[in-house]
């Protein structure tokens, strides 16, 4: 049978995949063989180690939903499809979120990259915010990351889409409140699994045993968890907003900020 044609670009394969022989031509080039199920004009496919990036048609038309969860994934269409590897020796996508991707979620990001690479913890970090105005990002934050060696100057907000949560969020999605995490949990099957305020996921994974890779001990963290746990505001779930609130507040919600960023890295790296 046919190979599918495989273009190498930036750590992503594109696989053309004709309607017919899709069986036989999915698994070819990636790190492990597809499990299929179902037969028909659109086919359901069970991946494991890789995740769906994003699923444009052959028709310029959006897929259905594809959920992404630690090393699994299911996604159905027809035509065509980008995937990269997680959980093999990848590194492990993390979106951080707050409301205008000014000043938390922009000191968030700088923090968790800083301190991931001094502690060599192979993670690869981006932020967005559920809103999206004209501002850039706030200066008095750029002042206060200072203070930790940490430059966000040249950060551009933007607001995050369900192309994002499924790219830069494919291994964890750290929210900076509640109301930021039910946000983004409505935005695709399995994404609710993935996402924690950045509270939760470090009070979760310090009780979570070491489970090898960082897929599967952010997924052992989750077990139990349901979304009517998460519905009500929770203050001591949250990280304020000091946007506006002048040098102090801000500081003081990136020490915070820091603390806690401190705490997730030294637990993922084990």
């Amino acid at each position: 049978h046919s190979p599918p044609q495989l273009t190498e670009f930036r750590g992503t394969q594109n696989v053309r995949l004709p309607d017919r022989r899709r069986r036989h031509l999915l698994g070819a080039g990636l790190h492990s063989p597809p499990q299929l199920t179902g037969f028909g004009g659109t086919q359901d496919v069970r991946f494991t180690g890789i995740a769906v990036f994003w699923v444009p048609t052959s028709t310029h038309r959006r897929s259905s939903p594809i959920s992404v969860a630690p090393r699994t994934v299911w996604g159905r269409w027809p035509g065509f499809a980008t995937f990269a590897a997680v959980g093999a020796g990848g590194p492990l996508q993390v979106l951080v979120v707050c409301t205008a991707n000014v000043c938390r979620s922009p000191m968030a990001e700088g923090l968790l990259r800083t301190r991931a690479e001094a502690a060599g913890l192979d993670l690869v970090v981006a932020s967005a915010g559920t809103r999206k105005g004209p501002l850039p990002v706030d200066p008095v934050a750029v002042k206060a990351l200072g203070e930790f060696g940490v430059d966000i100057s040249a950060h551009q907000p933007r607001r995050v889409t369900r192309d994002l949560v499924a790219t830069d969020g494919a291994g964890l999605i750290l929210t900076m409140t509640r109301a930021h995490l039910r946000d983004i949990a409505v935005m695709g099957p399995g994404v609710f699994q993935r996402t924690y305020t950045l509270r939760e996921a470090v009070r979760r994974l310090e009780v979570t045993p070491n489970g090898g890779d960082l897929p599967a001990m952010i997924a052992a963290a989750g077990e139990g968890r349901k979304p009517s746990d998460l519905m009500r505001d929770d203050p001591g779930d949250d990280i304020d907003d000091p946007y506006n609130n002048g040098y102090a507040a801000v500081l003081k919600a990136a020490t915070e900020i820091d603390q806690l960023v401190q705490r997730l890295v030294g637990r993922l790296r084990g």
